[in-house]
């Protein structure tokens, strides 16, 4: 996660390109998965969530270990931290319902999250870090949710047409970094913009599932 403030735009886009790419990977096998029938929505729930779980650890450690970045705001999101990993053990939903609800909490927990980290330019590094994941996260609930809802699952022609322009966009986006680099202040924060459209195009091909 940690970047030095030497990386050149190339490198920003390097870094940018690898996470996008292997949230790409992941949604695609999450997907096949299903429609191959070798994976239930109920188990992989639960590994998104473990996942994610162990993403939690590691932003825990490296804000707790920055004494320079307050005392009190480290508390808050100390406590933000455990309530998002308390929504995240919560248990199995083998129903929709019980799904829909534990989905709702965590998303909750992400957006509190992250507006916590937002009142604290210290914590840049770990706001574009936490974003790219709960990003993912929120782009493979979306396919779990298609999954409890219809129960048989097939990758569609309009899928993968739609990840591959996603492939085709997100380079022309990216692109984007270099031309900013000059007028960026943050190597962090940015280039959330451009993130964030990538995100985009990604929700939108999983609608056509």
């Amino acid at each position: 996660m940690k970047t030095t403030e030497t990386n050149t735009p190339g490198d920003i886009k390097f870094k940018f390109k690898n996470a996008f790419k292997k949230t790409q990977q992941e949604l695609e096998e999450m997907a096949l998965q299903f429609s191959l029938g070798k994976a239930e929505a109920s188990d992989k729930f639960e590994e998104t969530k473990k996942e994610f779980k162990a993403k939690v650890e590691e932003w825990k450690k490296f804000f707790t270990d920055k004494d320079s970045k307050g005392k009190e705001a480290i508390e808050k999101l100390t406590a933000s931290f455990e309530e998002l990993q308390l929504q995240l053990s919560l248990g199995k939903a083998d129903a929709k319902d019980y799904f829909e609800k534990q989905k709702q909490a965590i998303l909750l927990s992400i957006n509190k999250i992250e507006e916590e980290i937002k009142e604290k330019p210290a914590l840049n590094e770990l706001l574009s870090d936490f974003r790219n994941e709960g990003d993912k996260l929120k782009l493979k609930l979306e396919i779990l949710q298609l999954k409890f809802e219809l129960k048989k699952f097939q990758i569609t022609d309009d899928f993968k047409s739609a990840m591959k322009n996603v492939r085709i966009e997100s380079e022309k986006i990216l692109d984007r970094v270099e031309d900013k680099w000059d007028k960026t202040k943050s190597k962090y924060t940015d280039f959330n913009d451009e993130m964030t459209l990538v995100y985009s195009h990604l929700k939108k091909a999983i609608k056509s599932l």
